[in-house]
């Protein structure tokens, strides 16, 4: 199994572990263990790693396929999922640059766990990394813009998530929360209500118009340019469609914002 470290396999009690000059594991032991064997498993920590596994094995045989190197994603997604942020940002900043680019993703997972955790200076600096490594990528800027939402910067969120819309022109999340700054922003004078619903009807087009979420955020383009009616239709929409995906919540949330809307229609 590539992936063992994710087995969360119980140790046994009591055990003692070998380990290496660089801190690397070389072995476990249940119990007692005798000096001999302890010497004759360090000498196998200076060979060769497809040696160390020949002599791990209880019998000899060939491997039904080649072995290959484990994975770091999984393990990056369990130090964050399990709140071990400082043990993964350690673990980001040891393993090299081609490895790094394999990990993009769960690299601004870990940046969008800093930012919750209040740790701004460290999400900016991994999400920096993955900004400068793979232009093509935008989930940094769209992380950032989301966190510059929450702070309040409206301003540098615009600009980051038509920075990440501009190096990747498909991407829903950044149209889709663009779309939402523009026609919802409690600043007035950044909203535009026209641009609101340009990028919201192209998410609507690449999300196959299933996904309420991204309807409701065309419903709020329509009603700030006040195309009641089209907002008024799409919601009912969104809501049916949340209601057959069992989306509860999210259908009384598309629910309460048809009536906000309805009201603010006869209210004029």
């Amino acid at each position: 199994n590539n992936h063992m470290f994710d087995l969360h396999l119980a140790l046994p009690v009591p055990m003692s572990v070998l380990i290496d000059s660089e801190g690397r594991l070389v072995a476990l032991y249940k119990g007692a263990v005798a000096a001999s064997q302890v010497l004759a498993d360090a000498s196998v920590a200076t060979v060769a790693r497809e040696a160390r596994r020949e002599q791990s094995v209880p019998f000899a045989g060939r491997w039904h396929e080649p072995i290959n190197r484990t994975s770091h994603v999984p393990l990056l997604d369990l130090l964050v999922e399990h709140g071990l942020l400082e043990e993964a940002d350690d673990f980001v900043r040891r393993i090299g640059t081609t490895r790094k680019s394999m990990l993009l993703p769960a690299i601004v997972r870990l940046g969008m766990a800093f930012y919750n955790k209040g740790d701004v200076e460290k999400a900016n600096e991994h999400l920096s990394v993955v900004r400068r490594m793979e232009p093509s990528f935008v989930g940094a800027e769209n992380a950032m813009a989301m966190q510059r939402e929450k702070e309040g910067r409206y301003d540098q969120a615009i600009q980051l998530y038509s920075e990440a819309i501009r190096r990747s022109p498909n991407s829903i999340t950044a149209l889709n929360n663009l779309a939402w700054v523009l026609a919802t922003c409690k600043n007035v004078s950044l909203r535009n209500g026209s641009d609101a619903v340009k990028l919201a009807e192209r998410a609507v087009e690449i999300g196959a118009r299933r996904n309420p979420a991204i309807l409701g955020t065309l419903v709020a383009a329509y009603a700030e340019t006040g195309q009641f009616d089209k907002a008024d239709a799409v919601s009912s929409e969104a809501i049916e469609i949340a209601k057959a995906q069992g989306k509860i919540r999210e259908a009384k949330e598309l629910t309460d914002q048809q009536r906000r809307y309805s009201e603010r229609r006869h209210a004029k």
